[in-house]
């Protein structure tokens, strides 16, 4: 289970659910996608390749045109969706990281 710091006193407490916190945000598919790896690892840095890797396997055909521009690009209009409360950081020439921040 995910927790998150309580914004009030900075104990852990239970994330809510993807679907909870993005509830009403209309998002591409790509930048769901995305958005759905870095959750689901929230806190941890997750390297370009893995998220690559993971998009691949979404892709219906088994063949997307997925690369490392596209994912970035993916990212950039995904921060500006984000529910206040998340950043996307940049951990330059390795991946992103999802962190709650107060």
């Amino acid at each position: 289970m995910n927790t998150i710091p309580c914004p009030v006193c900075s104990r852990e407490m239970a994330a809510p659910n993807f679907d909870a916190v993005f509830h009403g945000i209309k998002m591409r598919p790509g930048e769901e996608a995305v958005a759905k790896i870095l959750w689901a690892r929230q806190g941890a840095l997750v390297a370009y390749d893995t998220i690559i890797d993971q998009l691949w396997q979404l892709a219906p055909n088994g063949e997307p045109d997925y690369s490392e521009n596209i994912m970035k690009v993916w990212v950039h209009f995904l921060r500006k969706k984000l529910p206040s409360g998340l950043a996307i950081e940049t951990v330059w020439g390795r991946g992103y990281r999802l962190e709650v921040v107060q």
